[in-house]
């Protein structure tokens, strides 16, 4: 229903502003819309390439059912680390109940979690959500940093797209205060 009615809704928000307001809104909302898209876009792409990561990986390491379990390894890495619990416990009980579990494939299995959430964690997150929403890959990892300490789980999960936004709001509150600024005039 939200997305069949978006324009009335949109439409009706719109007619609540002074005229003279509308357009600065629209802008605002428009970067908004495009950073916190753009952390979605970034969420999946590395979710789907932990999945492709994982589903090989425990394939090649001979885990019952290792592509199935891969692909939901990493697509529940769309909440951040998430596929520590949804993919490395479950895979290893499955291995460990297999016909044959070795130590080997036990240690295969946590080094290949452990070196899909460094991947992660060190390059891939910081460099397609900061090519996603225009954050340096330095900021995304101290916003994933400053989020998780202060709030948990719940601040890894928002702290990117809650960066972009403030990020947006700044950029633009600079712009505004730049214009303000009174040039000196050149001396006749």
């Amino acid at each position: 229903m939200l997305l069949r009615d978006f324009d009335v809704l949109r439409d009706r928000f719109y007619s609540l502003l002074p005229p003279h307001w509308r357009p600065n809104v629209a802008a605002w909302l428009g970067e908004i819309d495009h950073a916190v898209g753009g952390f979605l876009r970034g969420q999946f792409t590395i979710a789907l390439i932990l999945a492709a990561l994982y589903a090989i990986g425990l394939s090649l390491l001979g885990v019952p059912l290792g592509a199935v379990l891969g692909i939901i390894s990493g697509l529940a890495n769309f909440v951040p680390y998430m596929s520590i619990v949804a993919g490395l416990l479950p895979t290893l009980l499955l291995f460990l109940l297999s016909d044959a579990p070795t130590m080997g494939g036990v240690l295969g299995i946590i080094l290949l979690y452990v070196g899909g959430q460094l991947l992660e964690g060190v390059y891939l997150s910081p460099r397609i959500m900061g090519r996603e929403t225009g954050l340096h890959p330095v900021v995304v990892m101290i916003a994933i940093l400053v989020g998780g300490t202060l709030f948990g789980l719940l601040g890894i999960i928002i702290a990117v797209p809650v960066t972009a936004v403030l990020s947006v709001a700044l950029r633009r509150w600079h712009h505004a205060w730049r214009a303000t600024w009174v040039l000196p005039s050149a001396p006749d």
